[in-house]
């Protein structure tokens, strides 16, 4: 075999392939790509060549790539893959790359190819002879290279979120195994990590979609008539932000705020379940913040009086639960809503700032910090851990919601314990500020990639972020301080800084503007309901014309006539608008099993276009059943609303809503089914094996008139396997 030696590029050192290969990677991996421009090739990387026309690879007297078959090889461990059951593969190890390319193409736009590789001298080496850029420009391709950054597997992950729903699939490249050694356990151990995270998130929003759209418009006049953010971007800049949440830690140290001098040079962000503990260690917080969706949310606010919270302002996002801002007895600002203007539209709603999308009330009062200009931002009580074995901190305003449970056999510590161990199946071991072991869970560590996310933003654009919880989960990308001492850089910041008012956070912008009355807004509303209404209809008169299709779709010419009056009712459909778009709204959970749906079909590569077709009218006629089950809810919700906001019924705060009467026996059955699976232990803590078990389940649930059935487990892939051909089903999601 010949010795390929490594191309130092054309004449000026511009080496053509290498800036192919870049631009196509910076496209979706700018950070990588930028390394690899920067690293020098290794020089021990031997690139051979092989009767399959591209090159093998070895590295210090190892094959990485095979010296006479490579695309035979990659093949190989495409198929173990299984792209027709993941839309995220994440490979461990990019060695030649024609593993990862061979799963790209199959792949295609249809899902997304991740790539963990630390050598970035391996990587110019490799790019800067071999030209894979065709692949890389043409699939969603992302490589990472550093195995202990949460972050960069976050911000990777952006706006993919759906396609991790759709499976995930982890694959290591044999030969790169021991050349990796502990760096490719790390990286899977911290992607995995991101990946439950992200899942959490997803499920979450799906989940929650229904409760979103409800409390929004339990909202609505509230919204149309109350401040916004506007009057506050900047108000704090020059000034130190300290963001309170109510951890274990907030009880060693919380009592340092109550410095008078604290309030008055630096901006105190609080997050709801802060309030009452801080107000009882006389601190007063400038904001308290609230994105809640459950009623429950209220407790934290019981027995505030207005002279309590003189001061100080909540800021929540319209989608909490109406209960709260109902039980808050000072001033409240909304954040803008990007669903909500849509409803009220220009007539109704006032222009007013957005914040980005968080997790938590933590999360909420970071970017409200920030956005008022704040550098640096302090956490305090933010332990993402539980620290002592606690995870709240003493005082804590779900201490009160407990009370009740409290006896000689059931104490405060009891209780803790088993909030703790309620997470047993999700608890993990991670390492605290001081490099020692601590337990957190499966939601706080999904809380803490968003924030180490956020964290990393904000240091490449030259913020600080100062961890002063004095305990709990270690945080990437922010300094270790004592709370004293950050507390202490804070009132000298502040003295120095140029006049601030922070006080004035918390005025009123004024009485409701013209024309945004509860009347208005009602009638707004109404019409909105009607729009469902018609979008409902249209669903269901497109739904019949794809039956009918389906039956004749071996008759092209029949077909045709079936589709254009099928685009007819679409365009109808679509134009009533803001309907359709809340309509759309509601049905991401449709949404997702239309993706599910068209990738099952562009990868079923036994299918004939007949076949095909078929399939594609099946998935379009329960694509239009779900618009119009999610347009009927929508109408339900709208006209709800609408009674709220002219004062004819009390706001929703939780369930649903009150059907027509005769509308429980139209919707009787059409239910979600959510199981939650164990492929090994049964509820004794037995082993036991579900072969055949779950799919006669599944199958049993599927023929009753069930809209999802939900299975949740850890281990997706030997499910989907333990499920066969039903895991095909557009109801069935793992």
């Amino acid at each position: 075999m010949d010795l390929l030696n490594i191309d130092i590029g054309a004449p000026g050192g511009v080496n053509e392939t290498l800036e192919r290969n870049l631009e196509a990677l910076e496209a979706g991996s700018p950070e990588v790509a930028a390394r690899v421009r920067q690293a020098l090739p290794r020089l021990d990387a031997e690139l051979v060549d092989t009767p399959e026309g591209v090159p093998g690879l070895r590295l210090e007297g190892k094959t990485l790539a095979s010296c006479r078959r490579p695309l035979s090889e990659a093949e190989k461990l495409a198929d173990a893959a299984g792209v027709r059951d993941n839309a995220v593969v994440c490979l461990i190890g990019f060695g030649a790359g024609h593993h990862a390319g061979a799963i790209a193409r199959r792949m295609g736009d249809r899902g997304v190819l991740l790539c963990f590789e630390p050598d970035v001298s391996l990587l110019r080496a490799v790019l800067e002879r071999i030209d894979h850029s065709a692949w890389l420009r043409a699939c969603r391709v992302r490589l990472l290279s550093d195995a202990q950054d949460r972050a960069a597997s976050v911000r990777t992950l952006t706006g993919l979120e759906g396609l991790i729903g759709l499976g995930v699939k982890v694959l290591d490249h044999p030969a790169s195994k021991s050349r990796l050694g502990g760096a490719a356990g790390a990286f899977a151990e911290r992607f995995g990590e991101v990946i439950a995270a992200t899942r959490t998130q997803v499920l979450t929003t799906l989940v929650h979609a229904e409760t979103t759209l409800r409390n929004e418009l339990m909202n609505a006049d509230r919204y149309a008539a109350s401040p916004g953010l506007d009057e506050l971007a900047g108000r704090a800049r020059g000034r130190t932000g300290i963001v309170v949440s109510a951890g274990p830690g907030l009880a060693r140290n919380g009592h340092l705020l109550r410095d008078p001098r604290v309030r008055e040079h630096a901006l105190i962000i609080a997050a709801q379940t802060a309030l009452k503990p801080l107000l009882k260690m006389g601190v007063r917080p400038h904001l308290v913040t609230s994105l809640d969706h459950h009623e429950i949310s209220r407790r934290f606010y019981e027995g505030l009086t207005p002279e309590d919270v003189r001061g100080v302002t909540l800021v929540c996002e319209p989608k909490v639960n109406p209960a709260v801002p109902g039980a808050f007895p000072g001033e409240v600002r909304y954040v803008g809503s990007e669903l909500l203007d849509i409803v009220l539209g220009e007539q109704l709603a006032r222009p007013r700032a957005t914040l980005p999308a968080g997790a938590t009330v933590a999360h909420l009062s970071y970017q409200l910090a920030r956005f008022m200009g704040c550098d640096p931002v302090v956490l305090v009580g933010q332990d993402l851990a539980f620290t002592d074995g606690l995870y709240y901190g003493p005082g804590a305003a779900i201490h009160e919601v407990w009370a009740g449970e409290l006896g000689a056999f059931r104490s405060l510590e009891l209780l803790e314990w088993e909030r703790s161990a309620r997470s047993k199946r999700t608890l993990r071991v991670t390492r605290d500020q001081r490099g020692d072991p601590v337990f957190t869970d499966e939601q706080m560590a999904s809380y803490l990639a968003s924030f180490e996310e956020l964290f990393s933003h904000d240091r490449k654009l030259g913020r600080r972020v100062i961890d002063a919880s004095e305990g709990g989960a270690a945080k990437q990308h922010a300094e270790v301080m004592t709370l004293r001492h950050a507390l202490a850089l804070a009132v000298r910041q502040g003295e120095d800084a140029q006049d601030a008012d922070l006080e004035s956070a918390s005025a009123s912008a004024g009485t409701t503007a013209s024309g945004r009355t509860p009347a208005a807004v009602g009638e707004r509303l109404d019409t909105i309901a009607q729009q469902a209404q018609s979008i409902a209809s249209g669903s269901r008169e497109a739904a019949s014309l794809l039956s009918r299709m389906a039956a004749v779709h071996r008759d092209h010419a029949r077909v045709n006539e079936l589709i254009a009056q099928v685009y007819a009712v679409r365009d109808r459909v679509t134009a009533l608008t803001p309907g359709y778009r809340v309509v759309d709204f509601l049905n991401q959970t449709g949404a997702m099993r239309r993706i599910k749906a068209d990738r099952a079909i562009e990868l079923d590569a036994g299918a004939d276009d007949l076949e095909r077709q078929r399939l594609q009218i099946e998935r379009d006629r329960q694509n239009v059943e779900w618009t119009a089950e999610a347009a009927d809810r929508v109408g339900e919700l709208m006209h709800a609303a609408a009674r709220v906001a002219r004062d004819e019924a009390e706001r929703q705060t939780r369930g649903e809503t009150d059907a027509p009467e005769g509308a429980g026996a139209a919707n009787a059955g059409e239910i979600d089914v959510i199981i939650i699976v164990d492929p090994e232990t049964g509820g004794l803590w037995s082993p036991r094996t579900l072969e055949g078990v779950l799919v006669r389940t599944v199958e049993r649930v599927l023929r009753s008139s069930v809209r999802a059935c939900v299975l949740v487990c850890e281990q997706p892939e030997r499910v989907r396997s333990m499920l066969g051909a039903v895991a095909r089903d557009g109801r069935v999601v793992v």
